[in-house]
């Protein structure tokens, strides 16, 4: 018997809540439904032109008439990409016999064949080899004197 009380209780507890919730809703005849459209907006809404109001602004709106056929119709080039003289691989030193200047072996993209180069040469224009060392090479640009290292391999 013990073990009928327990869920009895339980229902008798959920139906005392739920009574008392559902006094706290409003009735039915109290809730306004909204029939259509024209019962939410009220008449001065109605008398309003928002798109006269649109139009005024001219961040949202261009009229046609500027907006010139070649804006449509011309695609955009995309800005090519620019080089630099990292691009080829810095392979090796060598010091040539006859004279006791080094040369910097490159792997120049698109050749395959090695590019030997000396100070003061380069294989990308505006970029000129100003020092080469055992390690690494240091690029200048001949049009803002900008440097670039870059090391061996």
């Amino acid at each position: 018997m013990a073990k009928l009380l327990f869920p009895l209780g339980i229902v008798a507890l959920v139906t005392m809540i739920l009574s008392t919730v559902s006094n706290l809703l409003p009735n039915v005849d109290d809730v306004n439904v909204v029939q259509s459209v024209e019962d939410t907006v009220s008449e001065d809404d109605n008398k309003f032109d928002w798109k006269e109001v649109l139009v005024a602004i001219p961040a949202y709106f261009k009229p046609p008439e500027e907006v010139k056929a070649t804006e449509i119709s011309k695609p955009v080039p995309e800005p090519e990409p620019k080089r630099m003289p990292t691009e080829a691989s810095f392979v090796a030193v060598v010091n040539l016999d006859t004279d006791q200047e080094a040369v910097g072996v490159f792997l120049v993209p698109g050749n395959t064949q090695p590019k030997a180069l000396r100070v003061g040469e380069g294989w990308l224009n505006p970029w000129t080899i100003k020092e080469l060392k055992a390690d690494y090479v240091i690029w200048i640009n001949a049009e803002n004197n900008s440097e670039i290292a870059q090391a061996l391999f």
